[in-house]
């Protein structure tokens, strides 16, 4: 877990270097013009992990973007407005048709750019439900919820993903609880929601992202429950048979942010 005591949030070991710049981040680009991940979490049976090896996302070159001050790739913070534009333009399954957005309690927006083009944008949020997971200790100020992950057409590849989720993770979900401090001392976990499909066929919970980037499963919902906010149901439930994953990622153990 990740204790609050200090402003800047953890680094986990092997990462790409990174440095903030006043409200974005700027992911620093290695001399080669590749982003290097780091190695890559494997949930494995009898909750185990094993690891393989990082990979690259995706070559770049340095000669591409030669705007001095611009990064090559950045996060920045956005206002709910603007998310929403870019979910419903990118066909979000929750904003296909202009839906807003409606969570209760508090919520970050994001954006990603990759070469100053919009490519990703990402919500953080306070979860639904008193308790995220009852059976694994996980209440609503334990975890930060992932409460929409979404990539521009053109960046829809396994690559890109990769990395919105694990920079979510290591570097915007630990700004939520510093944002909203009153309820928070330590950041235990953050938790995401894998989709139904659209066709209607079962969700495929082996051969997902989450779990091969070290996630965990801790619960799979069918129909209109779950929602959580004030009895309404989840509008996930309409999407395919409605069948969807709740995964959580647990931040490694009395992690200081010093």
């Amino acid at each position: 877990m990740i204790a609050l005591a200090n402003a800047a949030p953890a680094v986990s070991a092997g990462a790409a270097p990174c440095r903030s710049v006043g409200r974005h981040l700027t992911l620093v680009d290695a001399p080669s013009g590749t982003v290097a991940l780091p190695a890559i979490a494997l949930h494995g049976e009898g909750h185990h992990q094993d690891t393989l090896p990082g990979e690259f996302w995706p070559a770049l070159s340095l000669t591409q973007f030669q705007q001095p001050g611009k990064p090559i790739i950045g996060w920045w913070e956005i206002d709910e407005n603007e998310a929403v534009k870019l979910l419903t333009e990118w066909k979000h399954r929750l904003h296909e048709n202009g839906e807003l957005y409606e969570r209760p309690y508090g919520s970050m927006f994001f954006r990603m750019d990759v070469m100053g083009r919009p490519t990703a944008v990402v919500v953080t949020a306070s979860s639904c439900n008193t308790w995220v997971s009852k059976k694994h200790g996980l209440g609503r100020y334990d975890c930060v919820d992932l409460a929409r992950i979404c990539r521009s057409p053109e960046h829809r590849d396994a690559y890109c993903l990769r990395a919105v989720l694990r920079l979510s993770r290591e570097y915007l979900a630990p700004l939520y609880p510093l944002r909203y401090p009153r309820m928070w001392s330590v950041l235990k976990a953050v938790c995401a929601n894998q989709l139904p499909k659209d066709d209607g066929s079962p969700l495929d919970v082996r051969n997902c992202m989450y779990r091969f980037d070290g996630w965990e499963l801790i619960r799979v919902t069918k129909g209109k429950g779950g929602g959580g906010k004030r009895g309404r149901p989840s509008r996930a439930a309409d999407i395919g048979d409605g069948t969807r994953g709740l995964w959580i990622y647990r931040y490694p153990a009395a992690t200081n942010a010093a």
